[in-house]
C-alpha cells in the first residue's frame, strides 16, 4: 500500500480543494475537473469476498487487477494442519470486475471479508443492505 508522506498529503489536499471548488463550497477558478479514472459501478455489483475458514490468507491477485467470475482470488491456509500445504481453502470471484480492496492482515477468521470486486452486474446475493458488510 501507499504510505503517507508530504507528496501524497499535498496531492490529497489539492484533490480535496478541487472537489470543494467543483461542488461550489469554495469559489475559485481552477478549470474543468480531470476525466474520471474509471466508470461507476452499482453498489449491488460489488462482491464482498468472504472466507469460509480461519487461517493465513494468500492472495493470487493484486488490488486494481481485473478479474472474471471463477478466478482464484485467494487461498486460506490452516497453519495448525499437519500438512499446511494440503490444507488450503480456495476462494473464487463471484463477479467480473476490478479487485479493488483487500485486507492488510494475513490472519483471518471465518466470515471475514478478504476483499471486494466491483462489477457492472447486480449480484442477487447482495440483498438490500448495500452499505453494510
Amino acid at each position: 500500500g501507499e504510505t503517507l508522506d508530504d507528496d501524497v498529503a499535498s496531492e490529497d489536499a489539492e484533490a480535496i480543494y478541487r472537489f470543494l471548488v467543483h461542488r461550489g463550497v469554495i469559489r475559485d477558478e481552477i478549470g474543468p475537473p480531470p476525466p474520471p479514472g474509471c466508470h461507476p459501478t452499482p453498489l449491488d455489483g460489488v462482491d464482498l469476498v468472504r472466507t469460509p475458514a480461519p487461517g493465513i490468507v494468500v492472495y493470487h491477485c493484486e488490488v486494481g487487477e481485473m478479474v472474471r467470475t471463477g478466478d482464484l482470488l485467494a487461498e486460506v491456509v490452516d497453519p495448525t494442519a499437519a500438512d499446511p500445504t494440503g490444507s488450503r481453502v480456495r476462494i473464487y470471484s463471484l463477479a467480473d470486475g476490478c479487485f479493488f480492496s483487500r485486507l492488510r492482515d494475513g490472519l483471518v477468521r471465518p466470515g471475514q471479508i478478504l476483499g471486494k470486486v466491483a462489477g457492472d452486474v447486480a449480484l442477487p446475493h447482495r440483498g438490500a443492505n448495500l452499505l453494510a458488510p
